[in-house]
């Protein structure tokens, strides 16, 4: 590539050279590979054409990457070394014996594996032990993502497409009835199992990333309600938010609780506690100075630990290992 990209802006090798093959170049096939098969053959058909171009691959999650390397472990390939990402756990960290069959078997041709959770190591010991993992936190652009002087309005914010407790959120909200405060949902046109929804609540679906920076900055503060799954999901919301100079509460699970302490860099709340996260939001509303005090440590996170910069160099020091 001609621009940095990501975190390879961040990469020790200055003359390291990036291609990127993004799955969006072809609109339906991404759609139907995403919302039907759940992995991408497009793309994999296109990588594996290209492998022999590069020193080493990259996958960011296994739908992208389960494909391209089963077709590698067919023939038994191990150059160019091929490192996943892995967002997801594979399948979402489940038992399921024949998914995990096609796993081991797609899986023999990675060098590595990175995840932003411990809790998915458990998974690679049982099943994949012979594959090097590690785990590497999540980092964002803690330049791009910067506190701003925006107005602050009267609304807590709540954000995400995917897997998101949205109503626990809402219960929790029914029980607060705080006057004029209003709450704010982006990245949902409805929520699932709430028919009524409050008045003092607006939902907004799907916004562009500057749209979303703007809410940010205007809200009090953020509120990021997560279900509980045992693998990496929810810390580019929470982690955005702290880089803005936001403080967060989050709930506490496997995925949040490796970047979070409690009561320093943002307030956790238990997994679908509608009254733990009722009392958690009214803390941050009825008192600025804790508000204040989180949300200046949530600004000290990012710069200090979850970071591209910081990310990148992680990384880079694992596959250097591996190869």
């Amino acid at each position: 590539m001609n621009r940095p990209y990501w975190f390879f802006k961040h990469w020790p090798d200055p003359f390291c050279h990036i291609d990127v093959l993004d799955v969006g170049r072809i609109p339906l096939v991404n759609a139907f590979e995403s919302k039907v098969l759940n992995f991408h053959i497009a793309q994999a058909i296109a990588a594996f054409s290209k492998r022999k171009k590069y020193d080493l691959i990259i996958s960011h999650s296994a739908r992208s990457a389960l494909v391209f390397s089963l077709f590698r472990s067919l023939i038994r390939e191990q150059s160019p070394p091929h490192v996943l990402i892995d967002v997801g756990s594979f399948n979402g960290g489940r038992n399921n014996s024949f998914e995990l069959s096609l796993i081991r078997k797609a899986s023999k041709s990675l060098r590595g594996i990175i995840a932003h959770s411990t809790i998915q190591s458990e998974y690679y010991k049982k099943h994949m032990p012979l594959i090097p993992h590690r785990f590497v936190h999540f980092g964002v652009d803690a330049d791009y993502f910067r506190p701003r002087n925006f107005k602050q309005e009267d609304y807590i914010l709540s954000f995400g497409a995917h897997n998101r407790d949205f109503p626990t959120l809402i219960e929790a909200w029914k029980s607060i009835g705080k006057g004029n405060v209003r709450l704010r949902i982006i990245g949902i046109d409805r929520i699932p199992g709430i028919v009524n929804v409050p008045g003092n609540v607006e939902v907004l679906g799907r916004v562009p990333i500057q749209t979303l920076i703007e809410n940010i900055l205007k809200a009090r503060f953020v509120v990021i309600p997560l279900p509980y799954l045992k693998y990496s999901y929810g810390q580019m919301s929470f982690l955005q938010s702290m880089a803005l100079g936001k403080s967060c509460i989050v709930t506490k699970t496997p995925s949040s609780q490796d970047y979070l302490n409690h009561d320093e860099d943002a307030l956790l709340v238990r997994p679908y506690d509608q009254k733990d996260l009722a009392e958690k939001i009214t803390i941050l509303l009825e008192n600025e100075q804790i508000n204040n005090r989180i949300a200046l440590r949530a600004r000290g996170t990012i710069e200090n630990k979850c970071n591209e910069k910081h990310m990148a160099i992680a990384m880079y020091n694992f596959i250097s290992e591996l190869m």
